[in-house]
């Protein structure tokens, strides 16, 4: 399931696009990892949550923006250097999550005055947001 989220699978129906984001794709060691089914007790109780009312996109966001900022410092952890917070990857190239509102008024902005004046576009419109995602090296 993975690997059509990173790649793309055309030959099911319906098709899954490529995310190419990285966060779908292959990690030799979470590919090693073996989970007990116990486990999945506690998974399914997890999924049966109202996520939607209680965490909103903003929530999500914020949630995302500190979890770049935990994977840092576990990666300086493990390979044994100390990370200045002052010079986080974060920090020094930008990485932060854009609250809904920005972004709705930049698309109502952009894509949605021309799609409003080229509906016929719809369907046939590519839109490349180069900050789209993450990054995380």
């Amino acid at each position: 399931m993975f690997i059509a989220i990173d790649k793309g699978n055309s030959n099911v129906n319906p098709p899954i696009n490529a995310y190419n984001g990285g966060l779908f794709a292959y990690d030799e060691i979470l590919d090693k990892l073996t989970i007990k089914d116990e486990m999945f007790t506690h998974i399914k109780e997890l999924a049966s949550y109202d996520f939607e009312s209680d965490l909103n996109v903003n929530i999500l966001g914020h949630i995302f923006e500190q979890s770049l900022s935990d994977l840092e410092q576990l990666k300086g952890e493990i390979e044994g250097v100390s990370q200045d917070k002052q010079k986080s990857k974060r920090k020094k190239d930008g990485i932060f999550y854009t609250p809904e509102y920005i972004t709705r008024y930049i698309v109502e902005q952009t894509v949605g005055k021309y799609l409003d004046e080229n509906p016929q576009m719809l369907e046939t419109i590519t839109i490349l947001d180069p900050a789209c995602g993450c990054f995380f090296a």
